[in-house]
């Protein structure tokens, strides 16, 4: 799918993949550790004592088995701040989407800030008249409500939650194990509720098949004057523009089709826009 790649939509990409860089360096190196550790088994020395150099080891001041073991269960640990900080960057950036389908006259400003994570979607269906895709947004609601269970419950599944993960769909449940090569969690009330590796991955694809949804909504829904103007904001944010008027209009083009490519803007459009901001 190609995006409309405006200046939201570009850090929301930056700080995902930002995101997901970390948590998998993280995950890799704890295995890394893990490897390294299995070389010093059965020795009594403490980690501080083995790798005197190493920044911070005293902070992590075990014996070799007692730390291979945490590290074994480094992707739970892992889980339990990865899918709460993807979510977050998620819902942050549908929130200024709602802001954009208020500037374009769509939903009150108000509604937009008011938004909550549960009810944010459905909002942005409502005033984009946008469907987005059924099973991913279930995975969301699932996986949302496993963070919440960790966050406000110290882990132990809610009867939400429990309801959730025993109605799963079998669309949603067979997305679940495509995206993570294991069946989807169910829970019962009071359950201890893991986040993990599946649920790293899980959150990652869900949250990017959403937000390209989302990004083609926008595109159909919010006016085209609209997209001329950010364009023309991407123009003047440029560090070099030139100083011909052909150069000029040689860039905002290369921006157009860069980043604003599905909407096929026309040269007389971009020729207009720029005149009017006084660049030709």
């Amino acid at each position: 799918m190609v995006e409309v790649k405006y200046a939201e939509y570009r850090d929301y990409l930056q700080k995902r993949q930002a995101a997901n860089s970390s948590i998998m360096a993280l995950l890799a190196g704890s295995k890394l550790a893990g490897h390294l550790l299995s070389l010093t088994a059965g020795s009594n020395k403490t980690l501080s004592e083995i790798f005197p150099r190493v920044d911070h080891i005293r902070s992590f001041n075990l014996k070799s088995q007692v730390a291979t073991d945490i590290l074994e269960d480094a992707e739970h640990h892992l889980g339990l701040m990865a899918v709460p900080y993807l979510l977050a960057i998620h819902e942050d950036y549908l929130k200024e989407c709602l802001f954009l389908l208020s500037d374009a006259g769509l939903i009150r400003r108000r509604q937009a800030r008011d938004a909550k994570a549960a009810t944010v979607h459905a909002l942005f269906e409502t005033h984009s008249s946008t469907a987005l895709p059924v099973e991913s947004i279930e995975l969301y609601d699932l996986i949302r409500l496993m963070r919440n269970c960790v966050i406000h419950r110290g882990g132990t599944a809610s009867e939400e939650l429990a309801k959730a993960s025993s109605e799963i769909s079998p669309l949603a449940a067979t997305a679940w194990t495509k995206m993570t090569t294991q069946s989807p969690p169910t829970f019962a009330k009071l359950d201890r509720v893991r986040l993990g590796y599946s649920e790293t991955v899980a959150t990652l694809a869900v949250t990017k098949k959403i937000a390209r949804a989302v990004n083609g909504g926008l595109a159909t829904c919010c006016p085209r004057e609209m997209w001329l103007e950010r364009l023309l904001e991407d123009y003047e944010a440029h560090a070099n523009r030139p100083t011909t008027p052909d150069k000029r209009m040689r860039l905002a083009r290369g921006i157009s089709n860069f980043n604003y490519f599905p909407l096929q803007f026309k040269d007389v459009e971009i020729r207009a826009a720029l005149k009017e901001r006084g660049h030709l």
